[in-house]
């Protein structure tokens, strides 16, 4: 006898979103959800998981005492970490009719580009009031909601502590201006001490993702405005976005590495953990890589928001990152019996 149907990707997805996250020194799940379904042992889901090393063992942690408490195998798939790439195979996926996961761990700028092939989670989650409202309208296209949030994440610049006080910089810097002197003065001084390579600033500059929120907190930063205004018509502000524009040029084998324009967060942070940079725009995963045995600048790392702009609209732009869990309309685990 089948009575209410239930999901078995929704079990998990709910697990995910409800459990606390484990502790950072043993990874221990110590609270879950009690009203998951234990009658379905011997199911299995796939999931398509983030690639960045540092959230393998929270995941892992999660995924084990899902596994425990449910008896459901969860497979994790890994696509990458460059997000252009891993979209475009996504999309071919979908398209194709056969999607490799169940449960799709997904940017937070893909629910519109994935709307159409994504499980409408509004029944089983409602209005989700004790989420931050602007996710799940972030989330939800023509009044489905396509995904639900997992985690957010903010880009932070990164500096070294004992450069600053070494060059005496009283305090990291707080405009772009004041970035390129930073770094400038630092990189001349480490390179005269034959530190080559060494550069006063990481970003990322490959044609992909990384490279368009760098330039919007360029953009941003330096007051000229955003792409669109809520009607379509173009709000960019052409001086003070050229003005932007410039300096970033100007950065290119200065401060920066001749070839950043091939760089994504990762190659940023191989250069920053062997000591090569004063300053770094990365994500949050990038400290607990910083502090890592392995990392010759363990302990001598800060961090603080993006450097805000110099003209009259100028402010600090920090992006808005973090990733979604959807669940595919084409998965095969959806429907699962329930108990008689």
């Amino acid at each position: 006898m089948r009575t209410d149907i239930r999901m078995l990707a929704f079990s998990f997805v709910f697990f995910l979103i409800l459990a606390p996250a484990p502790s950072s020194a043993q990874f221990e799940i110590k609270e879950w959800p009690h009203n998951l379904r234990t009658d379905l042992k011997g199911s299995k889901i796939k999931i398509a998981l983030p690639e960045n090393e540092p959230d393998r063992p929270w995941n892992d942690a999660l995924l084990a005492r899902f596994r425990r408490l449910t008896g459901i195998e969860v497979e994790t798939i890994r696509p990458g970490n460059d997000t252009t790439v891993v979209l475009a195979t996504y999309l071919r996926e979908f398209a194709s009719g056969a999607p490799r996961a169940d449960v799709y761990a997904i940017d937070i700028v893909w629910p519109g580009i994935l709307a159409n092939y994504a499980e409408d989670l509004r029944p089983e989650f409602g209005s989700l009031s004790d989420m931050v409202p602007v996710l799940v309208q972030n989330d939800s296209v023509n009044g489905r909601l396509v995904a639900i949030p997992y985690f957010v994440e903010i880009s932070l610049l990164y500096y070294r502590t004992d450069l600053l006080e070494k060059y005496h910089f009283a305090a990291p810097p707080r405009t772009w201006e004041e970035l390129e002197h930073q770094a400038q003065v630092i990189a001349d001084g480490e390179r005269a001490r034959d530190r080559n390579p060494f550069w006063g600033y990481l970003w990322q500059g490959a044609a992909s993702e990384a490279l368009t929120c760098n330039a919007l907190e360029w953009q941003i930063s330096e007051g000229a405005g955003s792409l669109l205004n809520p009607d379509g018509s173009i709000s960019l502000q052409r001086a003070p976005m050229l003005r932007a524009l410039d300096c970033a040029h100007r950065w290119v084998g200065t401060v920066s590495p001749g070839d950043v324009a091939s760089q994504l967060e990762d190659d940023s942070l191989r250069l920053w953990k062997n000591g090569s940079a004063a300053f770094m725009r990365n994500w949050p995963y990038a400290y607990v890589e910083s502090m890592r045995v392995d990392s010759q600048v363990k302990d001598r790392v800060g961090i603080r928001v993006m450097p805000a702009g110099s003209g009259p609209q100028a402010r600090h732009a920090d992006i808005l990152g973090g990733f979604q869990l959807m669940i595919s309309d084409k998965s095969k685990n959806k429907p699962a019996p329930a108990n008689s």
